[in-house]
């Protein structure tokens, strides 16, 4: 898969691209043998290629109780995922390296930087703490637009349930990046992000009882920087002006 990834992605060029409307797409029945090893591996039914502005369902039933908010989150995420990277295709879409820099988006390049200055952040896009616990990278001030991503999808899903007195979801509004430390003989942090306590209570109705938290973690520094440039949007245009950079410098 790699190596046609490579090969194929090297060769594409700005005029391969068109601007529309985000698609999702429902599979048939074809992939359902497929789709049935994805969901195995990746745990949910649903995923996204943000280079053809596609989400699509996987034709594989689940039942177990949590997993349709989970992956419900994880759907309004994917809109707001797509367009952000949708802007940075279009930055990069003027540039001789624009096709070094699409194979870096889509495979989630970290910048190897272990020592930064005094206002300096860096640029993460993918949750070191699910590869490595001990990546020293997390202990280092950074902002991560996934979990911006989560902040927004997780924020549609809320105000939406809102007007459901039913649903209880307005309880979890604006939180995602909130913990608190129980001492329970291992002194764990709970998360009270939406999605890392979907993902729990599906963890325990498998009988696998795993307590999710890195959601919350990556959202309290992205939290921190978002407070510190003046909201969202700012930070938004900061990921998008120094994405390329890997550090955004004060």
């Amino acid at each position: 898969m790699h190596q046609t990834f490579e090969e194929v992605y090297s060769g594409f060029t700005a005029a391969d691209f068109e601007e529309r409307d985000i698609e999702v797409r429902v599979l048939g029945p074809a992939w359902t043998e497929i789709a049935k090893k994805f969901v195995a591996k990746k745990h949910h039914n649903l995923s996204h290629l943000k280079e053809f502005g596609v989400i699509f369902l996987n034709p594989v039933a689940e039942s177990v109780p949590g997993k349709f908010l989970r992956d419900f989150a994880l759907f309004l995420h994917y809109f707001h995922e797509i367009d952000f990277y949708s802007k940075l295709f279009r930055k990069y879409s003027t540039e001789a390296d624009f096709s070094e820099k699409l194979k870096s988006l889509l495979r989630g390049d970290v910048p190897d930087v272990y020592k930064i200055s005094s206002g300096e952040w860096i640029i993460v896009q993918r949750y070191l703490a699910k590869e490595n616990i001990k990546d020293p990278r997390l202990f280092m001030p950074r902002v991560n637009p996934e979990s911006m991503h989560w902040s927004r999808g997780e924020s549609d899903l809320t105000l939406f349930a809102a007007s459901s007195q039913e649903s209880g979801l307005r309880l979890w509004h604006n939180l995602d990046w909130v913990g608190g430390l129980f001492v329970n003989g291992l002194e764990d942090v709970v998360s009270f992000d939406l999605e890392d306590n979907a993902m729990s209570l599906v963890s325990f109705m498998e009988g696998k009882e795993e307590n999710f938290n890195y959601h919350q973690r990556e959202a309290m520094w992205t939290k921190i920087f978002s407070e510190y440039v003046g909201g969202d949007e700012n930070m938004e245009k900061l990921l998008i002006e120094n994405f390329d950079k890997g550090v955004i410098k004060f």
